[in-house]
């Protein structure tokens, strides 16, 4: 064979048609992974778990900020951890904490000397 017919031969031959249902093909699969790859739906409880946590949190930073500020107003003495919880006593600080509070001026401990 010469360059010619090769040339021919591959003329012919080559076609730039797709192949028998291959648009049909694609398009299925496309709307397969688009299906697939859809933002599942979340629920509250997530949400509200979130939420519950960071209140506990939140709660706890609150508290350990005024048994600091009272630490402080008590001469430097630094709060006392006790290792068993005990439900009463726990009433009764949480009590004395928001008495003395409550009777505590409104404005900046360190710029404030008269105490």
């Amino acid at each position: 064979m010469n360059d010619k017919q090769i040339e021919e031969l591959l003329k012919e031959s080559w076609s730039p048609r797709p192949s028998e249902g291959m648009r049909e093909r694609v398009l299925r699969r496309s709307r397969e992974e688009l299906r697939q790859s859809r933002p599942t739906k979340v629920g509250w409880r997530p949400v509200f778990a979130t939420i519950a946590i960071v209140m506990i949190f939140a709660t706890g930073i609150s508290d350990h900020c005024r048994q600091v500020r009272l630490a402080n107003l008590m001469d430097g003495a630094s709060p006392k951890m006790s290792a068993p919880f005990d439900l009463s006593s726990l009433l009764k600080q949480r009590k004395q904490i928001e008495s003395l509070l409550a009777v505590l001026p409104t404005g900046s401990l360190e710029g404030d000397k008269s105490l």
